[in-house]
This record gives structure tokens, sequence and C-alpha cells, in this order.
């Protein structure tokens, strides 16, 4: 299991048990946000509606965090996701006053994990995060488009799913792969200017790297 798997994964837990046993001064109401109570962006994610609803989020951040870990990335992740989100769905829906649930930012950790270990890793393992998660962004835009669940069928949320979330979300985990490959490219570059190196060799370092950090520096990263 990996480092600060269990721990992230206890924390989401205790954290949106505590948001959805107080859904009045937690959930993401739009009327209170207008009225200055901003602290509804971060904890609207943690409220959930029904006992399906929070099983259902918890238990698929805790396979997340307990099969990739780096709860320090995901909560950083968190804290600028979270009203990043909020603040899209509030302006793309305008009949929507109330907002909660985990699933857009899952959908988006999901992603940029997946993009994370397909940096990272090389062969099978590379090829399997890639195919998640583009296949986590395929299920969120179907799921958008035809207005039903892929997983969830048959359990009480508590209300009804906005599915546009769990595409803003997985594009915002896009969003996060691209930054992470700008900045192995951008690393690579300096690390050219320091050891120049001919294209054949720059190619090498490329592939080997998967991802473009150079070695030495891959561990800095995180």
């Amino acid at each position: 299991m990996p480092k600060g798997g269990l721990l992230g994964a206890a924390a989401v837990a205790l954290l949106a048990t505590v948001a959805s046993a107080l859904p009045s001064l937690f959930e993401l109401d739009r009327a209170a946000v207008v009225h200055g109570e901003i602290w509804r962006l971060w904890t609207g994610h943690l409220v959930h509606a029904s006992r399906d609803h929070l099983i259902f989020d918890v238990g698929a951040a805790c396979l997340f965090f307990i099969a990739l870990g780096q709860p320090a990335r995901a909560a950083f992740h968190f804290a600028w996701l979270a009203p990043a989100i909020g603040f899209v769905l509030l302006a793309a829906l305008p009949g929507l006053d109330v907002y909660y649930g985990l699933s857009s930012i899952l959908h988006a950790w999901a992603v940029a994990g997946a993009g994370e270990v397909w940096l990272r890793e090389h062969g099978t393992r590379s090829h399997l995060a890639a195919a998640f998660g583009l296949g986590t962004i395929a299920k969120a835009a179907w799921e958008t488009w035809t207005a039903s669940p892929t997983c969830s069928g048959g359990l009480d949320m508590g209300g009804p799913v906005i599915f546009a979330a769990h595409l803003v979300g997985a594009m915002a985990g896009l969003v996060l792969v691209a930054a992470r490959i700008r900045a192995s490219r951008r690393d690579l570059a300096l690390s050219y200017r320091r050891d120049p190196l001919g294209p054949r060799q720059m190619c090498a370092r490329w592939v080997h790297s998967e991802g473009g950090a150079p070695q030495g520096e891959r561990a800095a990263t995180g």
C-alpha cells in the first residue's frame, strides 16, 4: 500500500461524515455563498444527502488513496479544485441552488492520478493508467450526455445527480495532467541547458523518464 494511503482515506471518511451530519451549515448553497459564506465552496463537496451517497463516495476515495497514496498532493489539489469546480457549476447552471457531493473531486483525482502513473511508470502499467484516465473522462462525458449513471444506478443519492459535475471534475483533472507534463518538459529543458546532449541522447532520456522529468530530479517533483 502506498505511503499515506490509509491516512488520506481516514481523513476523507472523517471529514465527509462530519460535514454530512450538518448539511445546512456546509452544503454549497448559492444564496449563502453570495452572502459571504465562502467556506461552502470547499465543504459542499464533503456533504452527502444519504447514507448510500456517503458510502459510495467515501468508498471510492478510499480506493483511490489505498491504490495511489499521495494524500498531501490530493489535499493540495482539493484546496483549489473545490472552489474552482463550485464556481464553474454555479456559473454554468443558473438553476442550481444547492450542490453537494465528492464525485466531481473524485473524477479530478482519478484523471490526475492516472496521469501521474502514466508519466512515472513504464510498459503495461503506464498503458493501463492512460486507459483508466481516458475511460474516466469518457464515462463522465457519457453520463452528462445521457443524464444516466454508469456506476451508481439503484442507489439512493438523496437527490438528482448533477452529471455535469463529473465532467467538470474530469476536465479539471486533465488540466492537472497537462500542467504536470509542462513542468516535466520545463525540467528537461533546464537539464539540457546544464548538460547539453545531442538529439538522439535527448530522445533517449525523454523516453526513459516517461514524461520528461530528468533522472535525479524526479523525486523532487512531488
